[in-house]
């Protein structure tokens, strides 16, 4: 039996969480580790999602330590911060930006999540939500088919 290739799940996590880890971050020192201490009051469940979003991105490594990519993103200047993240954002979902997001419609964003990132189901509508949370948040333009009712 061939090997199958397993690609690596897009961010779940919601986009809130995500952004106010990286802002939780972006207050003091950067840990050397990216850790449950890190995040204490946050359910061990989500915690998990946000590490494995991180890791999807490129943040931490496969040992959680911190890479360059997140000490730039945690930078306190938010025009810095949306920089770094619009150019991580590209990198890491650059099928979803070859769709043209300003024409795709739900069921194409939905359909290249599930190909391209290794989510389904409701794993997959999530990390949609935290795509488009996070597009919007930098004002990367949308389809109108894209926007919530």
């Amino acid at each position: 039996m061939a090997d199958v290739e397993k690609k690596p799940a897009a961010v779940y996590v919601s986009w809130k969480t995500f952004q106010n880890s990286v802002d939780a971050l972006s207050k003091g020192e950067l840990p050397n580790i990216i850790d449950k201490t890190v995040f204490p009051g946050m359910a061990f469940s989500v915690q998990n999602q946000l590490f494995a979003g991180m890791r999807f991105l490129g943040l931490i490594d496969e040992n959680n330590r911190p890479t360059t990519d997140l000490e730039e993103l945690t930078t306190p200047v938010e025009e810095r911060r949306k920089d770094k993240l619009k150019h991580i954002l590209q990198q890491r979902y650059a099928d979803l930006f070859a769709l043209n997001l300003k024409k795709t419609t739900p069921d194409e964003m939905e359909r290249k999540m599930a190909e391209s990132y290794g989510v389904g189901g409701a794993t997959k509508e999530k990390a949609v939500r935290f795509f488009m949370g996070a597009a919007e948040y930098l004002g990367i333009e949308l389809s109108s088919l894209l926007s919530p009712p």
